[in-house]
């Protein structure tokens, strides 16, 4: 038998020419492709003669253009780190409103399996509470995760939060952030949990403000 005939993964049909080569490392089998640039780059392999910089010309030159400048697919199963905006958001925590009367700040978290956020108060009063929550649908209820101060310093082992706290040291809680200078790192883990979003509201005695730093993958 001179020829097997076969369809590739992209269902484009190929041939396997049996006369050449006997499928041994010595004398390899010779894959054959409608596209003579291809079948070029698989004669040169199969001869064990590889040019690099012609194979990489090559293959780029059949490759979608948003793949070579560094850009994927829509379709492409690949998550792209998700940073904060050059102007880092804020959020304007009102003098004496209960924290369930907060709007909050709301921050994409869909489809990472971390998500680490630095939380500055610039403003001149300390936090009296600090709440996360998080969704599983643009258009589900937010639910409560994190509100006491021993959800951050003690989370439990199936808690969604992996770290609270300026150092890896212990965790602290940002329930009571300092005024001026205060600031919290929390990282959170969502390899078994999916959040559509995650929502961070805060209340204070006096106005105040919080400013975020986040990036996530």
């Amino acid at each position: 038998m001179a020829s097997v005939p076969y369809i590739d993964g992209g269902n484009t049909p190929r041939q396997r020419d049996l006369v050449s080569g006997d499928g041994t490392l010595a004398n390899p089998d010779v894959f054959r492709s409608e596209d003579p640039v291809l079948q070029s780059i698989a004669t040169t392999i199969s001869g064990n003669v590889i040019d690099i910089e012609s194979l990489v010309t090559a293959i780029s030159g059949r490759l979608p253009a948003a793949l070579i400048s560094g850009r994927f697919p829509v379709d492409a199963p690949v998550i792209a780190p998700a940073y904060s905006p050059a102007t880092p958001p804020t959020l304007a925590v009102a003098a004496g409103v209960a924290i369930t009367s907060s709007v909050g700040a709301f921050f994409n978290t869909a489809g990472m399996r971390v998500f680490r956020i630095q939380i500055d108060n610039t403003g001149a009063s300390a936090l009296n509470g600090f709440e996360i929550s998080t969704r599983c649908h643009a258009n589900a209820d937010m639910q409560a995760h994190l509100s006491s101060a021993a959800d951050f310093t003690a989370p439990p082992t199936n808690s969604i939060l992996r770290h609270s706290g300026d150092t890896l040291g212990a965790n602290v809680s940002p329930t009571t952030l300092a005024a001026t200078t205060g600031k919290i790192i929390l990282t959170f883990d969502f390899t078994n949990f999916f959040a559509e979003s995650l929502r961070i509201r805060a209340s204070a005695a006096a106005a105040t403000t919080l400013r975020f730093f986040h990036g996530g993958i």
